[in-house]
C-alpha cells in the first residue's frame, strides 16, 4: 500500500517539472521600466471647498497629460468629470459626494503612482432642504447663487 502512494507523488513530480511550455513568452514584466513621471499637485482653485456636482474645480500642478482619457481624476473613491486639461492644469467638476474629509487624486495613465492634493477637501451640497416637510408632498427647496 505504501509503494502506491509513493508511485502516486512520483509521478506528481514528473509532472510538475515537465509543464513547462518552451512557446510560452519569458515576461511581461519589464523591470527597469520606471513609468512616466507621477502628476502632482501643488494647488487648487477654489483651496479647501466647493460644491459637490456642479462647481468647477481647477487643480494645478504637473505632469497631467494632455489627453482626458487618460487621465482621471478621483474625489475620494468619485470619478469627477474632466471639463478641459492641459500639462500643468486640470479643470473639473467633482462628483456629487457630500464630505468635510475628501482626499483628491490625480492618475495619469503610464505613471506608477497618484499626484495627492496634501490637505482635505469639504464638498457641500447643492441644495438643502428646508423645514420638515413631508418628501413626497411638500418639499421646499432653496438654491444659492452668486454673480458668476
Amino acid at each position: 500500500m505504501k509503494l502506491k502512494y509513493y508511485q502516486i507523488l512520483t509521478y506528481m513530480v514528473f509532472i510538475s517539472f515537465s509543464c513547462d511550455d518552451p512557446n510560452s513568452p519569458s515576461g511581461v514584466w519589464n523591470s527597469n521600466d520606471v513609468g512616466k513621471s507621477p502628476p502632482f499637485i501643488s494647488n487648487i482653485e477654489p483651496p479647501d471647498r466647493a460644491y459637490a456636482g456642479s462647481q468647477e474645480v481647477t487643480i494645478y500642478g504637473g505632469n497631467f497629460g494632455n489627453n482626458k482619457d487618460s487621465t482621471f481624476v478621483y474625489f475620494n473613491t468619485g470619478s469627477a468629470e474632466i471639463i478641459s486639461i492641459e500639462e500643468s492644469s486640470i479643470i473639473v467638476v467633482p462628483p456629487n459626494i457630500i464630505s468635510d474629509s475628501v482626499i483628491i487624486k490625480v492618475a495619469a495613465q503610464g505613471a506608477f503612482s497618484f499626484g495627492i492634493y496634501n490637505q482635505n477637501y469639504t464638498l457641500h451640497p447643492r441644495i438643502l432642504e428646508y423645514g420638515d416637510f413631508d418628501a413626497i408632498d411638500e418639499s421646499i427647496w432653496g438654491l444659492e447663487v452668486d454673480n458668476d
